[in-house]
This record gives structure tokens, sequence and C-alpha cells, in this order.
């Protein structure tokens, strides 16, 4: 089922991936290499077009200003506002989903354009893709 939630802007730390979708999973693999302990941290995957190409990042909400220094691993903000959601469960069972989900949900309402696409790991077992929309709704 389909959600519209208000999300406060927020930060992540990130490593990028250097390639889509073939570098994700090494992203992800450098950002809890670097984090050590994961349990409890909120986990962000980030996604938009630059030109003609996707860019991606594995991140993380920061737990301190002293974590941000320690890691010093590069900042994105992303902008809060609307987003349409649609929870995910056993994720890992469904990743060639992933995208066709996102492109029906960027399809239901107008997009806000700067913001990325959000992919937030709730649990190894529940993820939430995220859309950042206005709200007039294109299919009443």
């Amino acid at each position: 089922m389909d959600r519209i939630v208000q999300v406060q802007t927020f930060e992540l730390l990130y490593v990028e991936a250097d390639s889509f979708p073939d570098g994700i999973q090494y992203a992800w693999n450098s950002l809890e290499k670097k984090l050590g302990l994961l349990k409890g941290r909120k986990f962000y995957g980030a996604s938009w077009m630059e030109g003609e190409k996707i860019r991606y990042v594995a991140g993380v909400i920061p737990v301190s200003s002293a974590e941000k220094e320690i890691l010093r691993l590069p900042i994105i903000k992303i902008e809060g506002g609307a987003f349409i959601t649609r929870k995910i469960d056993k994720w890992h069972e469904r990743i060639d989903e992933i995208g066709k989900i996102f492109e029906t949900l960027a399809g239901l309402y107008p997009l806000r354009k700067g913001v990325p696409f959000l992919e937030y790991y709730r649990s190894n077992k529940e993820l939430i893709l995220m859309v950042p929309i206005g709200i007039e709704n294109k299919n009443p």
C-alpha cells in the first residue's frame, strides 16, 4: 500500500557507487566497513539522474557531529517534504523489482526536481521506497 509522508531535511554520510547498478553493493560494503556497528543505524540509498547517468550513494544518518569528523565521509543533504512511499517486505528477494516500483510511484504525482529517490532500509527484511513529490495526484 502506498502512503504519502512528510520528511524533515536530513544529512547522510555516504559512499558513492562508481557505477549503476554494478557498483551499488561495493558502496554498501565500503560504508558498512567504515561504520563497524550497524545495529540501530538509519540507512538510505539515494539515486538521481545527472545528465544521462544515474548516480547512487549508500548512506547513513550520522549519530553525532563527532561521527562526521571521525569518519570523514562526504555529506549529502536530503531536502525534506512530501514523499510517496511503498513498503517492500523480503526486499532481498525482490531487488529486481525496485526500479519498476520506483517508475510506478514516479508516475502517480508530479516529482520535486533536485531531490533524489530514496531507499530506506528499516531492517534486513523491510525496505521503504520513497519518491519526492508535489502533492497533486496525476491519477485521481
